[in-house]
């Protein structure tokens, strides 16, 4: 067939791309209360109509399936090339260190601000406009194209694992969900709790996603607190007081790259553990964790050579006084195997008399450096940005986990600054123009 030259004709696109960008950011999608109508809550089913609606505008044929997925097809061919990725976000976290209110998206100083703009509904969208572009130009794909919309990454996974019980699974496909290049092998996920019954003096809470690095983790004492601000003073951790309320302070991040954060829940166990206040959790995270929370010691030198080190993330914590429970998120080396690292989780809980659940568990991925998929997408993402960048692996679960022959691919640069999961999270106006035409040409390599 003849080769169509992929022009980076991005300005004829840029405004309605923005439009709808803002439409879908200004939908809070982070799980809620389920119905029988709505599985994730309305505004993700909100959020889902809202991309269909957007595919359907740009040519494509959309299906929506209950609230659990939906997907949007364009041409025919024996093969399925998916474009795989998620509508839902993280909670917007404190209101106050936004500078526009995420419920109003929009543009300042060049940047697009709002909760998802890099995680994951602003790539989804840029690919879709890019594949769009190539059609208009005239070409025609080879392959079947599907754009594949996920409801609860955030969380638990439920809409794509139905969709992969229910659908015809892409022949190949990548989903806009991580970095550049491109990600190969990612860590394996999974998530547990530990529990118990007990008689405790003080209240405990942080966190909002167990795949959130906590921000911020709130105490309340019975009496006085005077040791235990001595010993946040002592450690040099922030905090705010009022009343007989300490709140201790961290700094968010992706549970994926724990270390670019700091975990206030740790902070606040360690400081709690200084100034002689034991439960069970409290004790376990203090002895148990590197200062930093990534380190789970009994496994700090766990590691292989193709994706590094284990690493792990205190995501939530609810301690009152007769219960205590806390939500973790381990990422696992690819070929560290999962029940070596559960049976030591589940040793190590028991001296402190926690009760260990497994909540959520996602095996990892591998695909060969060597494959045409891997070697066609880096030759993209170095043919448009002039960059010779070698495939990498990552700490994040991405949905290419979900199918086989499947990659991570973007929408991350080497020099944008980690917004994900964090407030005023956004994209400049000059890097959707750039990964616009990183995907176009990806989709049409992979495609033509």
């Amino acid at each position: 067939m003849k080769e169509v030259k992929v022009n980076m004709n991005f300005l004829s696109y840029k405004e309605d791309l923005i439009r709808s960008l803002i439409d879908i950011l200004s939908i809070p999608s982070f799980n809620s209360e389920a119905t029988d109508k709505y599985p994730f809550g309305i505004n993700i089913d909100k959020a889902l109509k809202k991309a269909l609606d957007i595919s359907s505008s740009l040519g494509l044929k959309p299906v929506y399936e209950n609230g659990y997925y939906g997907f949007a097809d364009y041409g025919n061919g024996k093969d399925l090339l998916g474009i795989i990725g998620h509508i839902d976000v993280v909670p917007f976290g404190d209101l106050d260190k936004w500078v526009l209110s995420p419920l109003m998206p929009g543009i300042m100083d060049g940047k697009l601000i709002g909760r998802g703009t890099m995680d994951d509904k602003g790539p989804l969208i840029i690919c879709l406009y890019a594949f769009k572009s190539l059609i208009d130009e005239g070409f025609i794909p080879s392959k079947r194209i599907r754009f594949i919309f996920g409801t609860d990454e955030e969380r638990s996974w439920l809409g794509i694992k139905k969709y992969a019980d229910q659908e015809e699974i892409p022949t190949l496909g990548f989903t806009p969900d991580s970095a550049f290049p491109l990600v190969y092998a990612e860590k394996g996920l999974f998530q547990f709790q530990l529990s118990s019954k007990c008689k405790n003096n003080i209240k405990l809470s942080g966190g909002s996603a167990v795949n959130s690095v906590p921000s911020s983790a709130r105490i309340v004492m019975k009496g006085e607190n005077t040791n235990l601000e001595n010993s946040l003073i002592e450690l040099g951790y922030e905090y705010s007081i009022q009343g007989n309320e300490i709140t201790v302070l961290g700094k968010a991040s992706h549970a994926a790259i724990p270390e670019t954060g700091i975990n206030a829940i740790n902070r606040a166990c360690r400081a709690l553990y200084k100034s002689n206040i034991h439960t069970g959790l409290v004790d376990f995270i203090a002895e148990q964790y590197d200062e930093n929370c990534v380190v789970y010691n009994p496994m700090k030198n766990i590691k292989d050579a193709e994706s590094g080190y284990l690493s792990t993330n205190i995501g939530i914590i609810n301690i009152d006084e007769d219960n205590e429970s806390v939500l973790i998120d381990i990422r696992q080396p690819v070929t560290i195997p999962f029940r070596e690292i559960e049976e030591q989780i589940i040793e190590n809980a028991d001296k402190y008399d926690l009760n260990y659940e497994r909540k959520h568990y996602l095996a990892p991925l591998y695909v060969d450096r060597n494959s045409e998929l891997v070697s066609k997408l880096h030759n993209s993402f170095n043919k448009v940005t002039g960059l010779n960048l070698p495939p990498q692996s990552c700490g994040g679960g991405t949905y290419a986990r979900a199918f086989e022959n499947c990659v991570a691919y973007g929408p991350g640069m080497p020099h944008m600054e980690d917004v994900g999961h964090k407030p005023n999270e956004y994209i400049t106006l000059k890097d959707i123009e750039l990964i616009f035409n990183i995907y176009k040409d990806a989709i049409y390599e992979l495609s033509k």
